[in-house]
């Protein structure tokens, strides 16, 4: 058996022993050093404030946005752009009227113009595509060049920054 030390070492118990080795700094692997600029600090001090003026429901969505998002960053693919819709979702869904309603939110973020609202449009197909089943990846979606020729971004980049917008700006 073992345990480790947060700091730098591994504690290893046998039945004739015990050691300590040390194997350097343990981190878990998305931890690094990270620097906050002022602006960045700024940003954040906006939001919560923003946050402040919610409601409790409004409230709720933007939390359940916010932990399908951090989910997102440990997944690839399909698995990142579904988990990133369940947060628009979580922002904007309305029960019966899902693709009007995160349509709508997406059009609030990037604005609200035929060309913005296609976009929106094609981003919620490749979703329902991904749902049931007829795009197992991203790379695989029969309009993946078209929407890359016309908008000049990947689907999921494209969804990672409406995304981000939409909780920087507490779009709800």
């Amino acid at each position: 058996r073992s345990i480790a030390d947060s700091e730098s070492g591994i504690f290893q118990f046998t039945k004739k022993a015990s050691k300590f080795m040390d194997i350097g700094n343990i981190l878990h692997p998305v931890l690094g050093e990270i620097y906050i600029s002022d602006d960045n600090i700024v940003s954040l001090k906006q939001v919560y404030s923003k946050l402040k003026n919610l409601d409790s429901k409004q409230v709720k969505r933007f939390e359940l946005a916010t932990n399908y998002i951090i989910n997102s960053f440990f997944l690839d693919d399909v698995d990142k752009y579904i988990n990133l819709f369940i947060a628009l979702d979580a922002l904007w869904g309305i029960e019966g009227k899902s693709r009007k309603s995160i349509v709508s939110g997406i059009a609030s973020v990037i604005g609200d113009n035929p060309l913005n609202v296609n976009k929106a449009n094609s981003l919620y197909d490749l979703r329902c595509e991904i749902i049931h089943g007829s795009c197992l990846l991203l790379d695989n979606w029969k309009d993946i060049d078209k929407f890359i020729n016309k908008y000049q971004n990947e689907p999921l980049r494209e969804l990672q920054n409406i995304i981000f917008n939409a909780i920087k700006n507490v779009v709800l």
